[in-house]
């Protein structure tokens, strides 16, 4: 599952104009170009922690301009597969990845993705309770 969530994530995040590097993914991990949105990777990396979505700031085989200016983010699937979460989830998580950095200034629009978020979260806890 943790594959096929990648590669959904990475389709889904291509389908909204993100550049994907190798032009998808065979492992767990999503290397996102975001230069073509105008960000960096920091800026990326700090709007989705806004919204409670982990990612990492990533050197792309083209950053070579600025030291500690980087172009890429990666995203992983490992602990949302963990959490129970399918393709239908990635498809959503694709949406609100996008409309963060879209209203990456709009203080309401993060708040009400950071409660999607967290609704989504709870949908899948870490922990199942067995009663």
């Amino acid at each position: 599952q943790t594959l096929h969530n990648a590669a959904c994530l990475a389709s889904e995040l291509a389908a909204k104009g993100y550049g994907i590097v190798t032009g998808g993914t065979d492992n767990h991990q999503v290397l996102v170009d975001v230069a073509s949105q105008d960000l960096d990777g920091q800026q990326a990396e700090t709007v989705l922690e806004k919204v409670g979505i982990i990612c990492n700031r990533n050197v792309l085989p083209q950053d070579a301009t600025e030291p500690g200016r980087v172009s890429g983010i990666r995203l992983g699937s490992g602990a949302v597969a963990a959490r129970g979460m399918g393709t239908p989830e990635m498809a959503r998580i694709a949406t609100l990845i996008d409309n963060a950095w879209q209203h990456s200034t709009r203080a309401e629009v993060l708040e009400d993705l950071s409660r999607q978020v967290v609704d989504l979260c709870r949908l899948f806890p870490v922990y199942h309770r067995q009663d």
